[in-house]
């Protein structure tokens, strides 16, 4: 596998990722409608995020300016994103609370800060470095948020 087609993998799972959490916020959203909005503009933002990497993708397919640094495998990505799966599936069950969606968001939202996903990919281009910094950015702002709904209902 050469450097762009490792870079697509990578690039496509954190697509994949950033939709599927988009999914669960979504089925949050529905679960508990007193939050309605709270998880509905988390799961917009999330999509948001998988369009703007969905740019980058392209940028990496055309051979502009972007390559892939590899600190983690696009395996590592995957794996997550059937645990994201599993979540949607355990928000199913009747003793599943608010609390409960609140722990595995900020779990989900703290990792993704933590582990740097969006530090994947290095560029030349001012539009790439923004898009890297809003992704980032973005991704502690998530925490944060969920942070303060998880305290306020603990």
């Amino acid at each position: 596998m050469n450097a762009v087609q490792a870079g697509n993998r990578l690039l496509e799972a954190l697509k994949v990722h950033e939709k599927e959490i988009a999914g669960l916020y979504e089925v949050y959203a529905e679960t508990f409608p007193a939050y309605s909005s709270f998880w509905t503009d988390l799961s917009k933002e999330e999509i948001e995020h998988a369009g703007w990497i969905e740019r980058l993708q392209a940028k990496i397919e055309d051979g502009t300016e972007v390559f892939v640094v590899e600190r983690f495998p696009a395996a590592a990505i995957e794996k997550s994103i059937s645990y994201v799966n599993g979540l949607i599936n355990k928000a199913g069950e009747a003793d599943f609370e608010l609390i409960d969606a609140l722990s595995e968001a900020l779990h989900l939202e703290e990792a993704l800060s933590e582990s740097k996903y969006f530090e994947v990919l290095e560029g030349d281009s001012d539009e790439t470095k923004r898009t890297l910094t809003l992704l980032a950015s973005s991704s502690r702002k998530h925490y944060q948020k969920v942070r303060e709904a998880w305290q306020n209902n603990r």
